[in-house]
């Protein structure tokens, strides 16, 4: 059973069939691009979350990475836009998600996250030390203190310490050392170069380099797969097999508290197979492209960051007037109804279905 919103399957569709190709317009226009547009398409999708499963993990988080990545290969960002894509255009996506899971009550994938760094996602806290590396007025050890954790103009600046502040109002009623080990683990440390570092080993060891989590991850023309090759095995069906040699034991193995039947009896051969093909056939592998129909124009660093930006003032700019519409709504139900069922139907934000 799935604890999380099913209206979320309905929210990642709309994001699928409609907003995805209106972003790839705003980023490709150039037809040498036409090949990949496929490929960006699916990495773009999977790092919201699972539609089936309705949760969100560090898997999820890793495409966005890979998305940004694919946009560095084909040149269209460059060393210069690093920063600014981290602490921008990531950001907008860390705070998009955090409506996400308030909003639909996405599951942590797996259990509590992968290895209990955080349930949901991982490159905040790298990518947040790597930014406190050069600060020398923040320690790892303040993340303790009342005054730099509260302080909305350090949450707003640093990644680290909104990710710090987001759990620990979270996750309120028990103590920091018990909701987050790991993390209060961390804060021990005596600097931001050593938190770095350990979480880049982290990374690599327990999510890049975990099955669990990599293996729906998709490898294409840019993000490509350099791993061992898979090669496919062809099975000689001419092979004759000596059917009298198989032992009756195989088949005649039964339950010890099975009752014996002494009418039924076990050939002492096995009739010999029939209809078995005598030449060797293989099923060649072949490649099939999905058709696409995406209109093409250019990339700019603003399309990508207005295009998340797009998704969180839909949040913020109804949430006034869905408040109100709940006051009403309120106000005007009476309670002759309590004991019927409850309608368990998904239910899309009225601010959803006004925006799109």
């Amino acid at each position: 059973m799935r604890f999380g919103n099913k209206a979320f399957k309905l929210w990642l569709k709309h994001i699928i069939d409609n907003e995805t190709p209106i972003f790839l317009q705003s980023l490709l226009s150039n037809e040498k691009y036409d090949e990949y547009v496929m490929e960006l398409d699916i990495y773009i999708n999977n790092s919201f979350g699972n539609e089936v499963r309705i949760d969100y993990g560090t898997g999820h988080e890793t495409n966005i990475m890979i998305f940004f990545y694919n946009l560095y290969q084909l040149n269209i960002i460059n060393n210069n836009d690093i920063t600014n894509l981290i602490l921008i255009c990531f950001k907008e996506y860390i705070k998009l998600m955090r409506k996400l899971q308030m909003t639909y009550l996405l599951e942590p994938a797996g259990s509590h996250g992968v290895w209990g760094l955080d349930d949901y996602h991982c490159l905040i806290f790298l990518f947040g030390s790597a930014q406190l590396r050069n600060d020398s007025n923040i320690f790892p050890n303040s993340i303790h203190e009342e005054i730099i954790i509260n302080n909305q103009d350090n949450i707003d600046k640093y990644l680290y310490l909104e990710g710090i502040s987001f759990i620990k109002k979270l996750k309120n009623k028990a103590p920091f050392s018990e909701t987050s080990p790991m993390l209060n683990d961390i804060s021990h440390l005596h600097s931001w170069d050593k938190v770095y570092t350990g979480l880049i080993k982290l990374y690599q060891g327990e999510v890049l380099n975990k099955l669990p989590v990599m293996q729906h991850t998709v490898f294409g023309k840019l993000f490509k797969w350099t791993g061992p090759k898979h090669t496919s095995k062809t099975v000689d069906s001419s092979t004759s097999i000596d059917n009298n040699s198989l032992s009756t034991s195989h088949i005649a193995a039964t339950a010890p508290w099975a009752k014996k039947n002494p009418n039924t009896t076990i050939p002492s051969t096995i009739p010999p197979l029939t209809g078995v093909p005598t030449s060797t056939t293989s099923v060649p592998l072949t490649t099939t492209s999905v058709p696409y129909s995406y209109p093409k124009s250019v990339l700019t660093m603003n399309k990508g960051i207005e295009h998340i930006q797009h998704i969180n003032k839909m949040w913020a700019n109804n949430n006034t007037t869905d408040n109100n519409n709940n006051t009403e709504e309120n106000n005007t139900t009476t309670n002759n109804n309590t004991d019927d069922k409850k309608d368990s139907t998904p239910v899309i934000p009225p601010s959803l279905i006004r925006d799109w």
